[in-house]
């Protein structure tokens, strides 16, 4: 009798983990944001705007919007004219400059 309580308890926490495990997936496929391919309402105006974002040359990820020095490095910052710089993460962009 006690094997049987035990192979029921063993199977319902074996469901209970099937079912977390299945609305965790489920939760996280509702909750991922948007693919880089959709463009959010109102891209089109911001796309059109051109801006001066200061980055530096060393650490590429640093971003200001005014002039100054790298939080990293106090080197000076230097300007990107176009668009904001954000591109995809297999994206590459290159300017005339």
């Amino acid at each position: 009798m006690n094997e049987n309580r035990t192979k029921s308890w063993l199977s319902s926490k074996t469901a209970l983990i099937i079912v977390l495990v299945i609305a965790a997936f489920v939760a996280g496929l509702l909750v991922r944001p948007q693919s880089s391919e959709q463009a959010p309402a109102g891209s089109a105006e911001t796309s059109t705007q051109k801006t001066t974002v200061w980055t530096c040359s060393m650490h590429p990820q640093i971003r200001q919007p005014k002039p100054g020095k790298c939080p990293l490095c106090f080197m000076d910052l230097i300007p990107v004219t176009g668009d904001t710089g954000q591109t995809g993460p297999r994206q590459i962009s290159f300017s005339e400059d």
